[in-house]
């Protein structure tokens, strides 16, 4: 039986690391993407910021906060053990149909598969490396 309270308690604890009102109205304020990537790289968000990434900022910033989505999910996930770990896969599984969708349609319009994967969200049991090569197939019926 797992121990309910201090998984509520570990969550909770990860709250913290999200934006709060007063740091989402300061990088609002700003007039520059660049100065508000600059202010997330002083956040949590720092640690996701990858300079490898290749495009605009916004590109960048767009796979910081997927990224952090994606191993705050799993995170979480990792919590739990048995059938509790099964429920929350249940509930995650979501962002694997929206995924698939998102896929389908980028095929299906000729989108580039940097764009379409961007639109992605990888907080399921498809991760990016998974999500990637779905899109390699030739054709929706591939994938």
């Amino acid at each position: 039986m797992p121990d309910y309270a201090y998984i509520n308690a570990r969550i909770r604890s990860m709250e913290g690391d999200l934006l709060n009102e007063g740091q989402l109205r300061e990088i609002l304020s700003f007039r520059e993407l660049s100065a508000a990537a600059g202010y997330l790289k002083k956040t949590t968000y720092g640690l996701y910021f990858s300079e490898w990434v290749e495009g605009p900022l916004i590109y960048t910033m767009d796979t910081t906060f997927r990224t952090s989505l994606s191993v705050s999910m799993k995170k979480i996930l990792s919590f739990f053990k048995g059938d509790d770990s099964t429920l929350i896969d249940i509930l995650l599984s979501r962002w694997d149909l929206f995924n698939i969708k998102t896929l389908v349609r980028g095929k299906l319009n000729n989108i580039p598969s940097d764009e379409a994967l961007s639109a992605t969200v990888p907080a399921g049991s498809l991760d990016e490396g998974m999500l990637r090569e779905v899109y390699k197939q030739p054709s929706v019926q591939a994938m």
